[in-house]
């Protein structure tokens, strides 16, 4: 950043000022009595401008008896040029412009709000006010503001101008991922757990598919078998049962033959009573019948009754085995009626039973489907859980490498020599027999090292620490220290940062300090693009361009000097 112009209406003790560096040297002195308004004009001007922050506040910086202030800082940015325009109005909100300038017209560059073109401001300059402060404008009274801070405030700044915030940003993120990944890691190991516990349990009541597989077909073929037996009987007794229904049919017959042939026998054995009754005479027609002829008649008809004896015994006999038969096809059919029964039993037992094992094969192939179907996710989840942790493990790396004793402190440790070596280097110039060194890291009684960033100052009295030395060695120091930083910043920042304002009264530098001062600031500006040196002391003769501020009647005003 360098400043080309500012402007300021109602600001402070300035009513209307306007100073312009767009055609000056790049080293500026700037002179006054105290009070005069010179810091108002080239440090509270500018910080309150770019950053919002200045002495006072509020309507504290509003000329007394004005309304409101306005400040206007043109500052260019390698090969563009910006303006930033703050306002305030007594009792209102302060309003913030930012612009570009471009061919013919200003490009505003403004954020939604204040805040977001705040943003936009810090991100161009690469700094917020706290780096400004301890880097590029070394305040009034306030030379010391970094040599002063805790060593692990100094550390902090020093991170902040190097800016290493950003592996803070880093850090956070990494550690929210890291957080998401380890509760991916806990909800899958919970959920395998879960897995694991249903497969054990499965396990402990599964029974092999295979083995009831086996077991239906052993009862499939032995219900098969019995089903086969009890046809088998079943057409036994329906034979049986045919054979007994052609044995009645029989019987019946020779029963009927039997009973007709009884009938012609008693017939006959009628008509031969009759005959023998009728003595010799023909009892239809009354004749006479010799003996011859009778005898003949009576053999005749005792042959015929003989011959109907036979057949009635004869068929009495077949009736008779028929009947035993019958009672034997009976006892047949009954032992077979109750084999029959006996089997239906076992059928309807073995029917039960496979259907049971049907059921028990269903629920078996379904819990080793459930179990493979489990094992799959168990497989599934632990790649996941080990893929979770392989991340896990490089963002722990990524963690050590953002995080304390990671890049930022091995930059931290890189740039240290450089500071030292440019501090040095101006106390060289400022005192001829002063050096310093920055210690980052110290030991701790209990073991390890902690940060800090401790300035130890050597001289002809040995080394010695920053408290203790006297008022003019600590603004060598400081003075040192800040220009240091400021050129690493510029440095590291692409130069953007390229003014370095020096608001500082010599009351602490004898003659010889003073006149090597300002043979350090001379050669320092070839090193910055705008150096601004505020001070009261009468040294305005040992440069050429040196700008007076005075207050006549309470208002600020500049004159060339």
């Amino acid at each position: 950043m360098n400043i080309q112009a500012i402007e300021l209406s109602n600001f402070l003790s300035h009513k209307d000022t306007t100073i312009n560096f767009k055609d000056n040297s790049s080293l500026t002195v700037v002179v006054g009595q105290n009070g005069a308004g010179k810091s108002s004009l080239f440090k509270d001007s500018i910080t309150w401008a770019l950053f919002g922050r200045a002495r006072g506040g509020l309507d504290d910086i509003i000329s007394e008896g004005e309304k409101y202030c306005e400040v206007i800082v043109e500052f260019r940015l390698g090969q563009s040029e910006y303006i930033v325009k703050r306002t305030r109005s007594r009792n209102q909100k302060s309003t913030l412009n930012l612009s570009i300038r471009e061919t013919g017209c200003d490009r505003s560059l403004n954020g939604a709000t204040i805040a977001e073109t705040q943003k936009v401001i810090e991100s161009l300059l690469g700094m917020t006010y706290e780096i400004f402060v301890c880097t590029s404008c070394i305040e009034q009274g306030k030379s010391d503001s970094f040599s002063a801070m805790s060593p692990r405030e100094s550390k902090k700044v020093l991170m902040s101008i190097l800016n290493l915030e950003v592996y803070e940003l880093y850090l956070q993120q990494v550690r929210q991922r890291i957080a998401a990944c380890r509760a991916k890691i806990d909800t899958g190991s919970a959920q395998l757990n879960l897995y694991n516990n249903q497969i054990s349990a499965l396990n402990a009541v599964i029974t092999d598919s295979n083995q009831l597989a086996s077991q239906i077909h052993k009862a499939q073929v032995e219900l098969d078998s019995i089903k086969k037996e009890m046809a088998h009987e079943e057409e036994h007794i329906r034979v049986k049962l045919e054979s007994m229904n052609t044995l009645r049919s029989q019987s019946d017959h020779l029963r009927a033959q039997s009973t007709d042939s009884a009938s012609q026998r008693s017939k006959l054995e009628a008509r031969l009573r009759k005959l023998v009754e009728s003595k010799n005479k023909c009892p239809l027609c009354f004749s006479s019948i010799d003996d011859q002829t009778m005898n003949n008649i009576e053999e005749e008809y005792a042959n015929e009754i003989e011959k109907l004896i036979d057949s009635i015994s004869k068929y009495q006999h077949q009736i008779m085995d028929i009947e035993r038969n019958l009672s034997g096809a009976s006892s047949d059919i009954e032992r077979s009626t109750s084999t029959l029964r006996s089997m239906k039993l076992k059928e309807a037992t073995i029917s039960s039973e496979l259907q049971k094992l049907h059921v028990a094969h269903g629920t078996a192939m379904a819990e080793e489907k459930r179990s493979a179907e489990l094992g799959r996710m168990v497989a599934s989840l632990e790649c996941s859980i080990q893929e979770n942790k392989q991340v896990l493990s490089r963002y722990g790396l990524l963690e050590r490498a953002f995080g304390k004793g990671g890049i930022p402190a091995l930059v931290v440790e890189n740039v240290v020599p450089e500071i030292e070596e440019i501090a040095n280097h101006i106390l060289e110039v400022l005192s001829g027999t002063m050096s310093l060194s920055m210690q980052t890291q110290k030991s701790l009684k209990s073991g390890g090292t902690s940060d800090t960033l401790e300035i130890i100052v050597q001289s002809l009295k040995g080394s010695r620490l920053y408290d203790i030395l006297s008022g003019g060695e600590k603004f060598r120091v400081d003075l040192a220290l800040r220009i240091a930083l400021s050129s690493v910043l510029a440095r590291r920042n692409n130069y953007k940062c390229s003014t370095l304002i020096i608001d500082e009264g010599f009351g602490s530098l004898d003659g010889i300090g003073r006149d090597k001062f300002v043979e350090l600031s001379k050669m320092l500006s070839p090193q910055f693009d705008r150096v601004i040196i505020i001070t009261h002391a009468d040294i305005s003769d040992r440069y050429e361009n040196v700008v007076e501020v005075r207050k006549e009647n309470g208002i600020s005003r500049v004159y060339a000097a």
